[in-house]
């Protein structure tokens, strides 16, 4: 497995639909993919390579008159990077973890026009690890 498809794999492993923030992907294409619209989480793809790190943001989205729902996914992707995830890649381990020096979670009104659309910008450090 590359450092693309284990951030791939780790974001769709919470049961919400999830894309890389530079595809766009919009509704008649979620349509035809058999997919929901809302939630869904979009995230920054570190490319970088074995010793390599970064500090990556993912938005998490949900369409919904409360927080509860996003807030309660927010905590299950902080659950699985506390204290860390690691995922075997080609010739190391991508690292990723919750960051000591920035706030995880940032809610945010998203749009102005929609106040159900509900968004929660994730911060995430990310490492390759050699073997």
């Amino acid at each position: 497995m590359n450092v693309w498809q284990a951030q791939q794999s780790f974001w769709w492993s919470f049961g919400v639909p999830a894309f890389e923030s530079t595809t766009s992907i919009d509704k008649k294409t979620m349509e035809r993919m058999g997919l929901p619209e809302f939630p869904q989480i979009t995230y920054e793809s570190f490319t970088g390579g074995l010793g390599e790190s970064a500090t990556l943001t993912a938005s998490l989205w949900y369409r919904s008159e409360s927080w509860e729902a996003i807030k309660e996914k927010t905590e299950e992707i902080r659950n699985a990077l506390t204290p860390f995830a690691i995922t075997a890649i080609d010739g190391g381990y991508l690292w990723m973890h919750t960051p000591t020096y920035l706030p995880f979670a940032q809610p945010l009104t998203a749009d102005s026009e929609d106040d159900m659309i509900k968004r929660i910008i994730l911060t995430v450090e990310a490492e390759c690890l050699r073997n």
